[in-house]
Formats: C-alpha cells, structure tokens, sequence
C-alpha cells in the first residue's frame, strides 16, 4: 500500500541511538532466527522499555552507559509482511525452490537466515525494505493474576509482539530519541 507508514521503537545503548539519529546509519543485527538482517522496531514503546531494561539486566548496558529509545517513522511501501498468509505461501514456494536448485540447505534452516537468502538472490524480493513479523511470547510473558485477556472465546491476547526489521535506512523517515537513566546505577 503506497503511502503506509507505521512508528516504530527501538532501545539500545544511548551511544548507538545517538549514532543513528545522526548519521542515520542501522543499528543492524543479523538475526537468524527472527527475520534477518536489519534494524529491528517494536509497534509500541512498552516493549522497546521492556527489552532495553532486558539488556540492563543482562549487563549488556554498565553503569557508565545509559540506555535510549528511539521512535521513528518507517515507510512501509516495501514491506513484506509475513502476517499475511499470501505472502508467506509465495516465500514457502520461493524457498522450495531454492532448496532444491542450491542444494546446500537443510528442511529447518532458521527462518532470519531463509529470508536473507531470499531477499538478496531474488530480483521480485530485491526492494524489500522492511520485514513485518509477529513474535509468540506467550511463555515468555505470561504474568500471574494477570486476567484482563482471559476472556470466554476470545482469541484476543496480550502475548504476541509485532515487529518491523528495517534493512534499508531509507526506510526511516522521521527519527527522535528519548535518553533513559540506567536504573541498575541509581541509588
């Protein structure tokens, strides 16, 4: 859809944010087991608070560095969006395909690693510039006496976290950045 755009969140080291905003250059990971290489976003700004404060906690952050969210505006008219089942049909039949031919590929190859090799092979996939995913976290998050979403028949949960990977800067239109205090070095 032409003109789509979407604000995504991003938490990282405070030095690295400042990098991007200035030079606009991806904080890119290479990812195999999400959806490759890029940039990744998060939907909201809850789960960029939360995966920032993963990184504190895990001591990827010192107390001599302080953490930064940054929000940006991502065009998304070259989204492939994996939320649809279309597209993820199509991807299936592309990869059959390049298993067969290359012959150098195991059936469970890590899906990061399956899109990188799409996207930089096929000519149909070549302007593809963001990667729209849906990660399951229902283990992962689930919160006890936590019973807003438990609901009877309802398929609607809290659980599943949308993101975006950016691979090209292009796709950012707008960009700002929030500084957020360590809260291991406090007190």
């Amino acid at each position: 859809m032409k003109g789509a755009r979407i604000v995504g969140y991003h938490g990282n080291k405070k030095s690295k944010c400042l990098a991007f905003i200035k030079s606009g250059v991806l904080i890119s990971c290479d990812d195999s087991k999400w959806l490759g290489r890029g940039m990744y976003f998060w939907d909201n700004k809850s789960n960029a608070d939360y995966w920032l404060k993963e990184k504190i906690r895990k001591t990827e952050l010192d107390c001599m560095e302080d953490g930064a969210i940054i929000q940006a505006l991502i065009d998304c008219d070259e989204m492939l969006d994996l939320t649809d089942q279309s597209v993820v049909e199509e991807l299936n039949n592309v990869w059959v395909l390049l298993r067969v031919r290359d012959k150098k590929f195991s059936y469970d190859a890590e899906l990061g690693y399956k899109l990188n090799y799409i996207l930089e092979r096929i000519e149909d996939f070549s302007s593809i510039s963001v990667i729209k995913g849906i990660g399951d976290y229902r283990d992962y998050y689930r919160r006890k006496g936590d019973d807003f979403f438990i609901l009877k028949d309802s398929r609607i949960i809290e659980d599943v976290k949308v993101l975006y990977c950016v691979r090209c800067s292009n796709a950012i239109i707008e960009k700002i950045m929030e500084e957020v205090q360590n809260e291991k070095c406090i007190g």
